[in-house]
């Protein structure tokens, strides 16, 4: 069987095709994205890790000079304050942020 493999690739060469042109544009991979969470207790969260709201800014105003700007996904708890929110999004807006997307259950 191995045999077969080996000479079955080796007898085929590669088949000389033209390929058609096309007009698409290649598309650029996604942004990154930056997952907060606030929990019910108003602490924010950069993926797993408990940080201040100072070091948010700062790790916000370091991510914004990307050369592709990431994403920030906002999972906040039902029970959290509107202030937290409003706080975690000024800071994002301060940094250069605006792509910013609130993640619920259904």
């Amino acid at each position: 069987m191995i045999i077969f493999l080996v000479t079955a690739t080796v007898a085929n060469p590669s088949i000389p095709l033209a390929l058609p042109k096309t007009t698409a544009e290649v598309v650029d991979a996604p942004p990154k994205t930056i997952t907060i969470s606030i929990n019910d207790k108003g602490e924010v969260a950069w993926d797993e890790q408990i940080i201040s709201l100072d070091e948010l800014q700062k790790r916000f105003k370091e991510q914004s000079q990307a050369a592709q700007k990431p994403t920030v996904q906002l999972r906040a708890d039902k029970e959290s304050k509107y202030d937290t929110v409003a706080q975690v999004m000024s800071r994002a807006s301060e940094a250069g942020l605006s792509d910013i997307a609130f993640v619920s259950e259904n």
